[in-house]
C-alpha cells in the first residue's frame, strides 16, 4: 500500500489513527471486514454491473473513498459568551469518486459510479453505529473534534483564552506510537460473467481534515462551565489538562 502523510508528523498518534481508519474503511469497502450489516462496495458493484452488461463498460479504473468533516447542523457548535469554552459535535462522512489514468498520474473519471456512491452514502449514515462496532472509527471522530476545537480557538477565542491555549499546545506533544503500517495489500475478485469482460475494482482512500465553516451559537449553559475553567486555570496555570464534573443539558447529548 502506498502511504502519504501531510500536515502532521508521520510518527504521531494523529497520523496512525488516520491511516489505520483509512485502511479499515478499505477493508470494509472490498468486503474483507464486516461493517455492522453494511454491504461492501464490491458486492454493490457486482450486483449493479451484473444486472446490465452495458454498465460494465463504464467501470472506473480505480475508486477512491475518503473521510471528511460534514458541515455542522444547527446546535452542533456552541460557545460561552467570551468564546473561551466550546462544545462541538463533529460529524464524519465519506466521499467518493471514480479515477482514471492520466499520463503517469490519476484524474477524476468523467462518469459516475453509482454503487460506490451508494456505499459512501450508506457508510456516512451508519458511521455513528460503526464507531461502536469499530472503536477505531470512534478515535477518528475524536481527532475531527480536536481539529474543530483547535480551529475555533484560533479564530474565535479572546486574547486571554488564546494565550492559555498556546501554553497548553506548547507543553503537550501527544502520544507517539511509531510509524504507521505496514499495511498488507487487500484484494477480492469480482467474479461475474458479462460478455466475456473481466471486471476489477481497485480501491484507494484517505482522510481529509479540512474544517468546514464553524459559526458557534452562544450558549448560556456553558457560562457556568467557563467560570469553573477560569478558576481551575487560576489555581494551576501550569497544568496541561483539568477535570470537571459538569452536567450539560440533555440537548447536548451525542447522537445514539
Amino acid at each position: 500500500q502506498g502511504i502519504r502523510v501531510g500536515g502532521v508528523p508521520r510518527d504521531s498518534h494523529f497520523a496512525r489513527v488516520m491511516l489505520d481508519a483509512d485502511y479499515l474503511m478499505k477493508r470494509i469497502a472490498v468486503g474483507d471486514v464486516g461493517g455492522a450489516g453494511l454491504p461492501s462496495a464490491t458486492d454493490r458493484a457486482i450486483n449493479y454491473y451484473a444486472q446490465d452488461c452495458g454498465r460494465a463498460a463504464s467501470v472506473p479504473a480505480m475508486t477512491r473513498f475518503w473521510f471528511h468533516a460534514l458541515p455542522p447542523r444547527s446546535g452542533d457548535v456552541r460557545a460561552s459568551k467570551s468564546g473561551s469554552v466550546f462544545w462541538v459535535k463533529s460529524r464524519v462522512g465519506v466521499q467518493t469518486e471514480g479515477m482514471r489514468a492520466s499520463g503517469s498520474s490519476w484524474a477524476a473519471a468523467p462518469r459516475r459510479d453509482p454503487p460506490s456512491e451508494d456505499f459512501a452514502e450508506d457508510l456516512t449514515n451508519r458511521f455513528p453505529a460503526l464507531t461502536r462496532s469499530h472503536p477505531l472509527f470512534g478515535r477518528l471522530k475524536e481527532l475531527f473534534q480536536e481539529v474543530y476545537v483547535a480551529s475555533l480557538i484560533a479564530s474565535k477565542a479572546d486574547g486571554d483564552a488564546l494565550d492559555v491555549a498556546h501554553r497548553w499546545a506548547g507543553s503537550w506533544r501527544g502520544s507517539m506510537s511509531g510509524a504507521p503500517g505496514p499495511y498488507m495489500g487487500i484484494s477480492r475478485a469480482m467474479e461475474f460473467q458479462c460478455s466475456g469482460r473481466d471486471a476489477s475494482m481497485n480501491v484507494t482512500g484517505g482522510v481529509e481534515m479540512a474544517v468546514p465553516d464553524l459559526d458557534p451559537e452562544e450558549s448560556s449553559a456553558l457560562d457556568e462551565l467557563e467560570q469553573d475553567v477560569n478558576e481551575a486555570i487560576d489555581r494551576a496555570p501550569d497544568q496541561t489538562s483539568w477535570a470537571f464534573d459538569h452536567e450539560l443539558p440533555p440537548s447536548y447529548a451525542e447522537d445514539q
